[in-house]
């Protein structure tokens, strides 16, 4: 076969096929670059030896996750319905109002929080969005976003979900989501089993950021947004919930009633929350926590660790306690991001000033979640 010019190879390349180059603008892995730089400085052989292994463990339990995903979403588009696999993500704080002035850039301005819902099955996005005088960006926001996408889009025949999340202790791997999804779980039609398993930092290469990704392009082309509404608009591809105070929920009365944060498993073992990696939760026995240190479900047997609070000796299966609601009075500001808001009110037209004026302050805004 005779090939073609180098020109009609770079027409039919640039033109035909979806394909675009750039720089990985996600942050690089802590560990890889730690690795990197005391494996470059050591001189002695052997130290540097046992550090090149351990970079090859962190590299395959990252490749492991990933593997893991993949064959959990084969099997659930096999399952006829009866599994979910669900990747979630916050996106970064998104500042409200976003203005062309200069003077913006110094003063305090709203957060707006986008939750990411990536089925992975469906390949549909959903994205949920409140504002900060709404709730804050916790544990219990991020389930009650879950309960939320469970209730309203998870088939009657769903029986098992998968989710995929980074690792961050203080949104995903906690007592607050555990306790939260084994309620959901346990007052849920068809569900069963929960699996919640994390991504290893800096490795996650999330379905969500891709989502992201597309959200920040879109945003290129509105030089300014005046309210958190306005999140609609950069977000056409995908299905976008507004998040009211009504809809976000606590787990105080079931921490403080019917949940004990043992520090052991049943097994007398230290229950590491840091090195989880993959957290099961089944509707028999929702007040158990199975625990792996490793995503596959094979290798190892769980941990149980029991959250069950003794009463009288006795131990109750089921929830007695119900979600209350997290905000009941709305969430407040502090005064003085509302006083820089009001500076900004000359930039914004004013059919929108009702929505700044209008806002609660507080001393101290309550960021407990």
């Amino acid at each position: 076969m005779k090939p073609v010019s180098l020109f009609v190879f770079r027409y039919i390349f640039n033109t035909k096929f979806n394909l675009h180059f750039h720089k990985i603008a996600k942050d690089t892995c802590q560990k890889c670059d730690g690795y990197k730089a005391k494996i470059d400085a050591l001189e002695d052989g052997h130290a540097k030896e046992a550090l090149i292994t351990e970079q090859e463990l962190h590299h395959r339990k990252a490749e492991a996750a990933r593997d893991k995903k993949i064959k959990n979403i084969e099997e659930a588009k096999q399952s006829n319905g009866t599994k979910a696999v669900l990747t979630f993500d916050l996106q970064k704080t998104l500042p409200t109002p976003v203005l062309s002035a200069g003077i913006a850039y110094y003063k305090r301005q709203l957060w707006t929080y986008n939750l990411g819902i990536h089925d992975d099955v469906t390949g549909i996005g959903n994205m949920y969005a409140w504002s900060e005088d709404v709730a804050s960006r916790g544990p219990q926001e991020i389930s009650s976003c879950l309960k939320d996408h469970f209730e309203r889009n998870l088939p009657n025949t769903t029986k098992e979900v998968t989710l995929y999340s980074d690792s961050c202790g203080g949104q995903n791997r906690n007592i607050k989501m555990s306790v939260m999804l084994s309620k959901i779980l346990h007052s849920h039609p068809s569900l069963e089993v929960i699996n919640q398993k994390f991504f290893i930092p800096g490795h996650s290469f999330s379905t969500c950021d891709q989502d992201f990704g597309i959200i920040e392009k879109e945003k290129r082309y509105h030089k300014n947004i005046y309210l958190p509404d306005d999140s609609k608009k950069k977000a056409p591809k995908f299905v976008v919930t507004k998040m009211d105070s009504f809809k976000f929920f606590s787990c105080a009365e079931l921490l403080k009633n019917e949940i004990t944060n043992r520090k052991m498993s049943v097994d007398n073992n230290k229950v590491e929350w840091l090195k989880m990696q993959f957290i099961q939760i089944r509707k028999t026995d929702p007040k158990k926590l199975y625990v792996k240190y490793t995503v596959d479900e094979g290798l190892t047997d769980f941990i149980t660790v029991d959250l069950t609070k003794l009463r009288r000796g006795r131990r109750s299966n089921g929830f007695k306690h119900d979600f209350t609601p997290l905000y009941p009075t709305g969430r407040k500001i502090t005064k003085e991001k509302k006083s820089d808001l009001m500076d900004l009110l000359n930039y914004i037209p004013p059919v929108f000033h009702d929505f700044y004026i209008n806002w609660a302050t507080a001393d101290d805004a309550d960021d407990s979640s």
